[in-house]
């Protein structure tokens, strides 16, 4: 923006900040773990579990495998390089699986 004016620069970020804000709209800003516990909770009156199901790599680059489990069955499967991340990831595969299952 070195070539153009403020006010040129300005109504770029604004264009763009509004498209992403407008975007933003839609989104529940909550984690996939939690927004799936609660709606495991209010729907079906239990809390799957989330369990490490494994873990590969070198200890230094270690990829942590965690799944969501609920009435004894898989309905999430998510990776990551911490547990946690990879929990998220595993929330946010079986709030598809539920999604897809209504």
């Amino acid at each position: 923006f070195l070539d153009s004016s403020f006010d040129t620069a300005r109504r770029i970020v604004e264009r763009h900040f509004d498209m992403a804000v407008g975007d933003l709209d839609s989104v529940k800003l909550s984690d996939y773990k939690s927004t799936l516990l609660e709606y495991c909770q209010k729907r079906f009156k239990v809390l799957p579990d989330i369990v490490l199901a494994g873990e590969y790599g070198p200890e230094h680059d270690k990829v942590f495998v965690m799944e969501v489990v609920m009435a004894g069955r898989i309905i999430g499967r998510g990776e990551g390089r911490n547990k946690k991340m990879a929990a998220q990831m595993a929330s946010r595969d079986a709030l598809q699986t539920l999604e897809e299952d209504e």
